[in-house]
């Protein structure tokens, strides 16, 4: 009687594993697309993209090695409230995604399949996500089963459309910008036309002056914080864009470049700030940047988005070079080959500026060839025994030469004349104290381009 009963259990625990070669292991929506247990839906009358993984482990062959692992994975939503571990067919399932594994997939007995891509279709909110299970087993049986993850859905509830005071409405109006679509974008500004910032304080300046005004001849510095500096696309925009606005052979404008390097060094004051959005900005949006306040001072910061996929770097320096407008006063324009325009940049390949932007800015800045450039040296001024840093100058123009030069440290000042760029790279200093200079030659200016800086090396 034993031996019978031990046959039988064999031949059940033989039959068991004859089919379960393959197992789903797990099933995941992923934390950013999730509320909670449930796909968040924004909007319940368009489609909701989310990405998912699944996991699998498939079994060892009787022979040795694993078996293939072959198996389906079907992405389904639906509103079939049937708690167990079959879902019965139903006319409201929506399949959402297929996906074949193979022995290719695993790597030993697993496979992970992450990120894949699915879509909600709109207008589904009373049902649930969830995976059904399929493969064939060795007897060549479809065995069917379906995850126990299964997340419902929540749809965001829609916001209060705002209520801006009509007073303000009409005071913007007033200034020449649209209020379609004005969103109250914190407590200090209003966002209007996509990308303008207006200081809500800046509507009761009386006698505005939205150009900036000649008490610094034109010099502006910019900022740039340092997490900016560290997306590659961003901070190679910056530059350029303010390469092109100081090539403009009409324009009095002239930008400078402040970096910060540690905490010994103190930049000079800033008139913009560059700096992360801090997720504020939807993806869509590149930049949004502070109009001038009235007080004759250009707009203080821009604000960008460091998750904007740019498709060129063409497109990114337009960002930059038509936000800098922006903060110089300039409205958007609605010809299509303004910089300052509305609409993408992508595909603008005119050379900045346009024939539409030039008089436009030179109206406004005229330039004035013997007005003073006031340039600036980023880099640490105290230096420690050993240490190399690299130095920059402010005043950034494509086409002219830079020439550096050392005086000091008792006569054995570093010979620099081999540098001719904006940057100074990677330079030492021996003990003592210097005077390090940079001198622009070329350009649109008749008065010298010299920015010097004291440095200390110990």
């Amino acid at each position: 009687m034993k031996k019978q009963i031990f046959i039988l259990l064999a031949i059940m625990v033989i039959a068991t594993g004859a089919y379960a070669q393959v197992t789903l292991q797990s099933f995941q929506i992923g934390q950013n697309y999730l509320q909670g247990t449930s796909l968040k839906v924004a909007n319940i009358n368009s489609a909701t993209p989310f990405k998912f993984l699944v996991s699998v482990t498939r079994g060892i062959n009787s022979g040795g090695g694993y078996v293939s692992g072959n198996c389906t994975i079907k992405l389904y939503y639906t509103e079939n409230q049937s708690s167990d571990s079959n879902i019965p067919d139903d006319p409201t399932s929506v399949l959402l995604l297929t996906k074949n594994i193979t022995s290719s997939n695993y790597s030993s007995n697993q496979a992970i399949l992450a990120d894949l891509d699915a879509s909600l279709p709109a207008n589904k909110q009373y049902g649930k996500i969830l995976v059904k299970f399929e493969f064939l087993d060795n007897q060549n049986i479809n065995r069917v089963s379906y995850s126990s993850t299964r997340y419902g859905i929540y749809v965001v509830p829609p916001t209060q459309p705002e209520v801006i005071d009509p007073s303000h409405i009409a005071k913007i109006q007033a200034k020449g910008f649209s209020t379609t679509d004005i969103k109250n974008f914190s407590s200090v500004h209003y966002l209007v036309e996509g990308d303008i910032l207006i200081n809500k304080s800046s509507l009761d300046v009386n006698n505005p002056i939205y150009t900036v005004n000649n008490d610094k001849e034109h010099n502006i510095n910019i900022w740039v914080k340092s997490v900016v500096s560290a997306n590659s696309s961003w901070d190679n925009a910056i530059l350029l864009a303010i390469g092109a606005w100081n090539a403009n052979p009409t324009s009095d404008i002239k930008l400078h470049l402040v970096r910060q390097y540690g905490t010994l060094d103190t930049p000079p004051p800033y008139d913009i700030v560059i700096d992360s959005d801090q997720g504020l900005l939807p993806s869509t949006t590149a930049k949004a940047v502070e109009y001038p306040n009235g007080d004759a001072r250009s707009g203080v910061f821009i604000m960008a988005n460091l998750d904007y996929n740019f498709v060129s770097t063409a497109e990114a320096v337009n960002n930059m070079i038509h936000a800098i407008g922006h903060s110089l006063g300039f409205k958007h324009n609605n010809d299509t080959n303004s910089i300052m325009k509305n609409s993408s940049l992508a595909s603008l390949t005119n050379t900045f500026p346009s024939s539409v932007d030039a008089p436009i800015i030179s109206s406004i800045y005229p330039l004035n060839p013997s007005s003073v450039v006031i340039p600036y040296i980023s880099g640490t001024a105290n230096l420690s025994h050993g240490s190399e840093q690299s130095y920059d100058m402010s005043y950034y123009v494509p086409g002219v030469t830079y020439s550096w030069g050392a005086t000091g440290g008792n006569g054995a000042a570093p010979d620099f004349s081999w540098a001719s760029q904006v940057r100074l790279p990677e330079v030492f200093f021996d003990p003592g104290s210097y005077q390090l200079q940079c001198t622009v030659s070329g350009g649109k200016y008749t008065t010298p381009v010299i920015a010097v800086k004291n440095i200390i090396a110990q």
